[in-house]
């Protein structure tokens, strides 16, 4: 049950946008060089996706304890309440605001140094709001499995989160030209679409970090 668990929360953290535009804007610009960039951009997406992910299942059972500690208290309810504030004052003032007209620009990919640096980078960036795979390793690590029996679900795991980046490829080296509008209008849709999400995603969070920090202070007076 908790494998069938995990599987599930994949296919649901697979959904990335950013890894997919990325994913897109490299099968539009790489070239005769596209089978090459998008496999290297992937793999590194992939290969920190799972160190992470076994940091954190070799250090949870350490880590967790001495977090709660410090948070399950006035002074943690209080840092909680004020970040949940930042939040969700920042995702109404940013909503209000006019995104920007200028075209972002576009990230370096020349070099293979380059794409890994972008896999990276957009990785790591995006692990804040990891919530499926934070899901994940509790579930793993609750089940008390040995490293033989969590490894090899952690990597399955990280092969169901680049599956799409990898379908998008398979369909641009197969299809090409038919697909090549349909990709163009998926990033722009996309593109557009990234700030609101993460402003929506700010912004719940937000408040459901100060509703409950202010909730919990109040039990405690």
């Amino acid at each position: 049950m908790t494998v069938a668990g995990v599987l599930v929360l994949a296919v649901l953290d697979c959904i990335n946008p950013s890894a997919i535009v990325v994913t897109l804007y490299l099968l539009s610009t790489a070239g005769s060089r596209v089978l090459a960039q998008v496999s290297v951009y992937v793999a590194t997406i992939f290969v920190t996706y799972l160190l992470l992910g076994v940091l954190m299942m070799l250090g949870i059972g350490a880590l967790l304890p001495s977090v709660g500690a410090a948070l399950d208290g006035q002074p943690g309810f209080i840092l909680q309440s004020i970040i949940g504030l930042a939040l969700l004052i920042y995702s109404v003032r940013a909503t209000a605001t006019p995104a920007p007209s200028s075209e972002v620009r576009p990230p370096s990919t020349g070099t293979c140094a380059a794409l890994v640096a972008l896999g990276i980078s957009v990785t790591v960036m995006e692990l804040p709001t990891a919530v499926p795979y934070f899901a994940a390793i509790g579930l793993m690590s609750e089940a008390g499995w040995p490293i033989r029996a969590w490894a090899p679900v952690l990597a399955l795991y990280n092969v169901i989160f680049v599956l799409p980046p990898v379908a998008l490829l398979i369909g641009h080296l197969v299809l090409q030209d038919r697909l090549a509008q349909l990709y163009a209008a998926l990033r722009q849709r996309l593109e557009r679409g990234a700030r609101e999400t993460g402003l929506w995603l700010a912004g719940l969070v937000g408040g459901a970090l100060l509703v409950t920090g202010v909730i919990e202070l109040v039990a405690r007076l």
